[in-house]
């Protein structure tokens, strides 16, 4: 397996294996997101209060989970990766 991430995550079956057993539902990881997800909404909604507008930028965003998860909660979404 290749110790470089963004190699390590360049193949489809490791990618997939990450989203679909690592993140698998009720496994830790899945818990762990759990909490953030809560938190990350949370945020969202305190910005809101103030501001009418939202953009948010995702650099190196990997799989793309939390920006997934953000993008309908801000009015722009963008993700980078390598």
């Amino acid at each position: 397996m290749p110790t470089d991430y963004r190699q390590r995550f360049s193949d489809p079956a490791i990618a997939a294996k990450y989203d679909l057993v690592i993140y698998s539902k009720d496994s830790v990881s899945d818990a762990v997101w759990q909490l953030e997800s809560a938190i990350l909404k949370d945020v969202v909604a305190h910005i809101r209060q103030r501001k009418s507008r939202i953009e948010y930028l995702d650099f190196a965003c990997g799989t793309g989970r939390i920006i997934s998860f953000l993008e309908d909660k801000v009015d722009k979404a963008t993700g980078i990766d390598v």
